[in-house]
């Protein structure tokens, strides 16, 4: 080969390798792949070669082009120990060493002259650089001719070591630039994670505080109650048995004065509810629980609410009674506080709806619907808290009764509310676990 050719091939050389190395950023590895082992190829003189990476410990061979195979390069995933079309041992050997070798002829002399992949593969010219980045190999460059001895002159190992390299380290470091997006991808999952646990953990937090306050509050209110309910109810128990008396005794024809004698009766006994109320609030008696029917504990509250013939009631309840283990008393409390809350919202006028079904995660869902103007949506949450109301009268214990109840019978309470469309709410129970 003449000079001008040597130096026209090199030139050809240098073009391959500035086009090779300047790849945009966004192209996929397996295009930076075909076109290193194309370069490769080009430049060495070589009939085959393989581009093997040490990943995670293993050697992966990720390009190649195979004997009878010139200029077709192949993308590949394959484990180095499953390939077929390149000697072993010539691989190991390097891969230790973390040497250069070159083969004149591999068949005849040298190291692997006897080894029987050699023999197998009537090997000549061989070249197998370890490509070393910081004294840690990232891969091997696997070449071959099996037709010509001698091949791989110092000019063109010079030339292929130095592409190789820096295409290897280029491979190396997108590499590691794919592990840091993935590493921060995983990071980012994980705080995202912990960020949503401590937003969780948070509510749960002031979630407890409110109903330690609110539980603070209500133990005040009980000890209030508790030492002035003596002082209070005996001279209510007078006050009602005087307009008992009054009513029963004397011949009253005046309408307005009977009225006023009821009027007292009345305002007496709600006296006495709200002072009863504040001391089961305080002090909530564990539920005693037995088999009970969830349809006629609900009948039998509706009948104590004594609903006026001005709401119309309708009740979408199952023939067949549903049985839930619960504190009857309790829930009647909370059936009949509901129903009353429905009335005085509805200003007793309106409809009613009541409704009883199972649900298919074995619970029994019991409805309240009324026809009321309804409650703001930023307010629905205030209703469970003792003292909050949305009545011009009352003092605003009826839900958070309701809810202490319900919690105490492992149930969940729900309101459905809209301005101007009425309110629903829905109790939840566990239905009574059947035996097997």
């Amino acid at each position: 080969m003449t000079k001008k050719s040597n130096i026209k091939q090199n030139i050809d050389i240098d073009y391959l390798i500035k086009s090779s190395l300047t790849i945009p950023a966004e192209t996929e590895k397996k295009v930076v792949l075909h076109k290193i082992m194309n370069v490769v190829l080009k430049s060495s003189g070589a009939q085959s070669g393989y581009l093997i990476m040490a990943e995670n410990g293993e050697l992966i061979i990720r390009a190649g082009s195979c004997p009878g195979e010139k200029n077709t390069v192949k993308t590949l995933n394959l484990k180095f120990e499953n390939c077929s079309y390149l000697c072993h041992a010539i691989v190991r050997y390097v891969q230790c060493k973390k040497e250069t070798l070159i083969l004149e002829n591999a068949s005849k002399k040298g190291k692997f002259k006897d080894d029987a992949e050699v023999l197998d593969m009537k090997l000549k010219s061989v070249l197998c650089i370890p490509v070393i980045n910081q004294n840690n190999l990232i891969g091997i460059l696997y070449l071959e001719n099996r037709l010509s001895d001698s091949v791989f002159t110092k000019e063109r190992v010079d030339l292929t070591k130095l592409f190789t390299y820096e295409a290897a380290i280029s491979l190396e470091n997108s590499r590691l630039l794919e592990k840091m997006k993935q590493a921060e991808g995983e990071l980012s999952r994980h705080r995202e994670h912990l960020e949503e646990m401590v937003r969780e953990r948070t509510g749960q937090l002031q979630k407890t505080q409110e109903n330690l306050l609110i539980a603070k509050r209500l133990a005040s209110l009980g000890k209030l109650a508790g030492s002035i309910s003596h002082e209070i109810r005996n001279p209510l128990n007078v006050i009602s048995t005087s307009a008992y008396y009054l009513k029963m005794k004397l011949n009253i024809t005046d309408e307005r004065i009977r009225k006023r004698i009821e009027f007292i009766e009345s305002e007496v006994k709600k006296t006495i509810n709200i002072i009863d109320t504040v001391l089961s609030l305080s002090g909530m008696k564990e539920p005693k629980k037995e088999r009970i029917g969830i349809v006629n504990t609900l009948n039998d509250a509706v009948s104590d609410s004594k609903i006026p013939d001005s709401i119309e009631v309708v009740k979408k309840i199952p023939s067949d009674e549903i049985f839930i283990f619960a504190d009857e008393e309790q829930l009647n409390i909370a059936f009949t506080n509901i129903i009353r809350n429905a009335m005085d919202a509805m200003n007793n006028k309106g409809r009613l709806v009541l409704e009883v079904e199972k649900t298919n995660d074995e619970n029994v869902k019991i409805s309240f619907k009324d026809t009321g103007p309804g409650i703001e949506y930023e307010n629905i949450d205030k209703l469970f808290q003792p003292l909050y109301t949305t009545k011009a009268r009352g003092f605003g214990f009826g839900l958070s009764i309701c809810k202490m109840i319900v919690d105490k019978h492992n149930g969940r309470v729900e309101i459905n509310s809209r301005r101007g469309k009425g309110t629903t709410v829905i109790l939840i129970f566990p239905l009574e676990p059947v035996l097997k």
